[in-house]
């Protein structure tokens, strides 16, 4: 008698792999998955590889869930733009931000914040800060841009 993995244990699984660095593993379970999966695995996978600094397999995977079907969310676009400005891509993670069909969240505007302050691009940082809802800056969202205004 043996049990058969369903999605959840599949994902479970691989969110393990990827937190531990081990993408290449996960992404072996990811294929072993008998049915299309949903968002979730892709989004474990997508932050495993920008984790691992393969940034470039990330936006692969991006294009290949969009090919596939899989519409990516906000947290795969927000996992996209941090790992893109970690690696000083800033605009290509800003194009990201642009072209995404998604409302950002507060999570998303406070990451594209924060990479373009890195980056010295303050003056466009301060411009997406205005863009934002006015009830959705975070302490961290000042934070980046009192850090990106001082340096």
């Amino acid at each position: 008698m043996g049990l058969n993995p369903d999605t959840i244990s599949y994902t479970s699984m691989i969110a393990g792999f990827c937190k531990n660095g081990y993408v290449n593993e996960a992404f072996k379970l990811f294929k072993k998955m008998p049915h299309m999966p949903s968002v979730v695995p892709y989004n474990c996978l997508t932050d495993g590889c920008c984790k691992v600094n393969r940034v470039d397999k990330a936006l692969m995977l991006y294009r290949r869930m969009q090919k596939l079907g899989v519409t990516p969310d906000i947290v795969t676009c927000t996992i996209l733009i941090k790992g893109l400005c970690k690696r000083s891509k800033v605009e290509k993670a800003y194009k990201l931000f642009r072209e995404m069909r998604l409302d950002p969240d507060k999570v998303a505007y406070t990451s594209m914040i924060d990479g373009l302050c890195k980056m010295r691009y303050v003056s466009e940082a301060f411009e997406l800060f205005v863009e934002m809802p006015a009830k959705m800056p975070s302490v961290i969202t000042y934070t980046c841009l009192i850090d990106g205004f001082c340096c």
